[in-house]
């Protein structure tokens, strides 16, 4: 099944009066886009769909049609037939890191790597390309559903990549996966005291394992080159674009 999401541009999508008449009208002569032919959700309790949906030239929604009531010509707008998809209004999340996402996309993306297997093996295609001693960082994976059963260690990340600092943080940004070279580089290999609110997960003789909790990761950052202005701007930029290319507002 294919989902779409559109804006809910001004609250327009809920000014639809229980009559059926659309509140919000437009000028005859701007240019109409109407998207049609498929399921439509307004998330509106006294007409939970619409026939189509009406969006004007500046790119905001200006109708939601009710049920049995669009009858539009080609000739007077541009008809978008959905082909049976099914098309919502734009979602929204409760808590997101927009940096983090922008982030994400601009350097390794991990998202979806379906286990550690498959994580070493995009490691070792990663590292060719990078000089002697050049940290590798991505982020985006999440252990869930690994045929492994298991979070990935230094030691996997080690076997392709002995020598360049390797970082990956989790998808919810609360760890991360380093190999012993960025361990050691960040001070953090031996057995040291964690801070408060975070934690180095160590073997029995007190040696990093590779996962870093929360407060305890700041060392590991370190070895990063701080983000400039125009960094965090870009990654603003990237995360607020490909969220809106989701369908979320």
């Amino acid at each position: 099944m294919r989902v779409l999401g559109f804006a809910l541009a001004l609250g327009v999508l809920a000014a639809c009066q229980p009559g059926g008449a659309p509140q919000s009208e437009t000028d005859e002569t701007q240019a109409l886009t109407v998207f049609t032919g498929g399921t439509i959700y307004t998330g509106v309790a006294d007409q939970p769909t619409a026939d189509a949906v009406v969006v004007g030239p500046d790119g905001r929604i200006v109708a939601v049609v009710p049920p049995a009531s669009a009858d539009w010509s080609e000739d007077e707008v541009t008809i978008v037939d959905l082909g049976g998809a099914v098309m919502f209004p734009g979602f929204t999340d409760a808590h997101a890191h927009l940096m983090g996402i922008g982030q994400r996309e601009l350097t390794l993306n991990l998202e979806g790597t379906a286990s550690v297997d498959e994580l070493v093996t995009r490691t070792e295609a990663e590292i060719q390309g990078k000089a002697p001693g050049e940290v590798l960082f991505g982020r985006g994976w999440i252990e869930t559903g690994w045929p492994e059963g298991r979070m990935p260690s230094a030691a996997d990340l080690d076997a392709v990549s002995p020598d360049n600092p390797v970082i990956y943080t989790r998808a919810d940004g609360h760890a991360l996966v380093a190999n012993t070279s960025a361990l050691k580089a960040a001070g953090i290999y031996e057995l040291t005291e964690d801070p408060s609110g975070g934690r180095v997960e160590r073997d029995d003789s007190g040696k990093a394992t590779g996962i870093v909790i929360d407060n305890a990761m700041g060392p590991v950052f370190q070895l990063l080159a701080a983000p400039t202005e125009e960094d965090v701007e870009t990654a603003l930029e990237v995360g607020a674009n490909t969220y809106a290319s989701r369908g979320w507002t």
